[in-house]
């Protein structure tokens, strides 16, 4: 487990971390290892499971995880889960598009201030005529070495184009309030997809 990652399960009595846990977004489920085969008792008894995943500093996602069986290793337990934001949103997960924001920015910072340009909108402080965009495109990419830097902006640009057409219009329906508090999540959830693709590659 990457050490940069914590998951905590956690409900309304107690509260553990796995040794070890992986989650495949395809089918929705996973495994885990825990510290010892009494923890893994005491997941598996209550079975059903909040998890606070978080990366650093940057972003954090809770879902729900139902534990189903062990495995003949007693500290190994597999489980299913389940989102506490849209699950579309993983449709619009593009590996190449995060693999060039993850490395040259950050996905948290770009993200914040695409739900600040739908915010300024929204009051009327920001219109289509002004070049706002243009002015951000130019501060978020000030340092990046030439050779780079049109590469990076298409993929900055695809990516604010499908968080506000697909995910704000298309899967929130233009609920600002929504997106806002969910926009943390989808950080994370892109985050470790696109981690997630690393191991598998």
């Amino acid at each position: 487990m990457n050490n940069r990652y914590v998951h905590i399960l956690y409900n309304d009595d107690y509260f553990m971390t796995p040794k070890k846990i992986h989650f495949n977004h395809r089918v929705k489920s996973g495994y885990l290892t825990a510290w010892s085969t009494v923890r893994a008792s005491e997941m598996l008894d209550i079975k059903y499971w909040n998890c606070l995943s978080a990366y650093a500093l940057e972003s954090s996602m809770r879902r729900k995880i139902i534990f189903q069986r062990k495995h003949s290793n007693h500290n190994l337990l597999y489980f299913k889960y389940e989102l506490e934001i849209p699950e579309l949103i993983e449709a619009y997960y593009d590996k190449e598009m995060i693999k060039e924001l993850v490395s040259s920015l950050s996905l948290r910072q770009v993200t914040e201030d695409i739900v600040k340009f739908l915010e300024s909108y929204e009051t009327g402080e920001l219109s289509a005529e002004n070049s706002v965009l243009e002015n951000w495109l130019s501060n978020t990419l000030k340092g990046i070495p030439l050779k780079d830097k049109e590469r990076l902006e298409h993929f900055v640009l695809k990516y604010v184009e499908i968080f506000i057409t697909k995910i704000f219009w298309g899967i929130y329906k233009g609920n600002l309030e929504k997106l806002r508090w969910d926009s943390g999540s989808i950080v994370y959830l892109y985050t470790e997809m696109f981690g997630t693709n690393q191991k598998e590659n």
